[in-house]
């Protein structure tokens, strides 16, 4: 890429149509069964991804881990130094996680349209959020690189509404740090355009955390500096750069008194929903 002026960053890969659910906003599951039955080979998913150039892939679909040869497809992709970003809604992911490798150029992206009870109904079947979720911990214990992101079924350019899915997609971001003990020194985001076009943006901490308030500032300051003010129809957040937490650097990551009262604050909403359960308490920004 070194001397052209323009070129691709990321591909969109689709190398099906079908999927296991039928969600309230997508046309795709309405294409002909001629059509639906179709899947790329691993050959012909190689050979895109050599003509696109792009070091960025993202396969999406349909379902992938419903594709028979997806495995095959992505460690093929990562011979080829490719960086697989894997869109799965995570009800088939449990089974794939001693199969698909734990790699640096992998990262699971799990779908998910908003909290439990949203995320049932806009996929239209019950209990399909507890059962991704609990994937997910699956996943990061077995050292995947999660992320989640959330489609918006109305494109939207609203202020209050985009900064209320940050926070929410902050604070899946920072549960599962703290689940697995972890913290990250890079924080990115990552918005679609209705004509699926992307914007990602990313910022190194000075030091690593696992704060949502923190993780959810530098979120925040990123869009904010996002000069296309959308209407956008996707937007995800993610920790990256991932070590092992220390009580010292996580107490040591407090840059001033406001942001060290914030701090201070998650710490004991933590202590209350260990105790209480996760809804005990809710963030105002949360129901945005």
């Amino acid at each position: 890429m070194k001397g052209n002026k323009r070129y691709p960053l990321v591909m969109m890969l689709e190398p099906l149509f079908r999927c296991n659910l039928e969600c309230i906003g997508c046309g795709k599951i309405q294409k002909p069964n001629e059509i639906l039955k179709q899947n790329m080979s691993p050959e012909q998913c190689f050979k895109a991804a050599r003509e696109c150039g792009a070091p960025v892939i993202s396969i999406a679909g349909g379902e992938p881990l419903m594709h028979p040869a997806i495995v095959e497809i992505v460690e093929g992709l990562i011979a080829m130094k490719k960086f697989i970003y894997l869109c799965t809604n995570a009800i088939l992911l449990k089974d794939f996680l001693d199969r698909l490798p734990v790699s640096p150029y992998l990262t699971l992206s799990v779908h998910l349209d908003g909290m439990e009870k949203v995320h049932d109904r806009v996929v239209d079947k019950e209990g399909t959020f507890k059962l991704a979720t609990e994937a997910v911990r699956e996943a990061k214990k077995k050292g995947f690189r999660v992320t989640s992101a959330t489609t918006f079924f109305e494109d939207t350019s609203d202020k209050n509404l985009l900064d209320g899915h940050i926070w929410r997609l902050c604070e899946k971001v920072t549960d599962r740090a703290k689940a697995t003990n972890r913290i990250g020194s890079v924080i990115s985001i990552k918005l679609k355009r209705k004509d699926h076009t992307q914007i990602s943006r990313r910022l190194s901490l000075r030091e690593p955390t696992q704060m949502c308030s923190l993780i959810y500032q530098a979120a925040k300051s990123l869009l904010d500096k996002v000069e296309d003010k959308g209407p956008f129809r996707l937007i995800g957040v993610n920790l990256s750069k991932i070590s092992y937490s220390s009580k010292e650097i996580i107490y040591n990551d407090l840059i001033d008194f406001k942001t060290t009262n914030s701090v201070n604050v998650e710490k004991a909403t933590d202590k209350i929903r260990q105790k209480f359960g996760d809804k005990s308490i809710l963030r105002g920004r949360s129901l945005r």
